[in-house]
């Protein structure tokens, strides 16, 4: 996409996912992606704004910033779906294996008992 394309608006789902804020007025919040700047003037006013990679995005700020990543993992699910699974895979492989080193070392707490049921 290039710089001249404006990017859509971000969906309802993915700005759900991510840090929400409020501030009341006075004061100023500034947004990460394209500098724009949006004042509260009192108490009775008050801004909304996300929190991405480290970034502020003011609500319905016209450049939309937060859209670049959720096309980048729209376009990379496959790949991102498949590194969670393997690092899913190797967690439960690890707990698995405390829970057999804890099992053969005779301990047996009640959340052993109750791990139990899984096998």
């Amino acid at each position: 996409m290039t710089k001249e394309q404006k990017l859509p608006e971000p969906s309802y789902e993915f700005l759900s996912s991510l840090l929400c804020y409020s501030a009341c007025g006075p004061c100023t919040v500034t947004c990460g992606f394209c500098k724009a700047q949006v004042e509260a003037q009192d108490e009775h006013d008050s801004i909304t704004y996300y929190e991405i990679d480290g970034r502020t995005w003011i609500d319905d700020c016209p450049c939309n910033g937060p859209s670049r990543y959720e096309q980048w993992i729209l376009c990379n699910r496959e790949t991102i779906l498949s590194f969670l699974g393997a690092k899913a895979f190797n967690e439960l492989r690890d707990a698995k294996q405390f829970v057999r080193d804890v099992k053969q070392a005779g301990y047996k707490p009640q959340l052993i008992r109750d791990l139990d049921e899984l096998d």
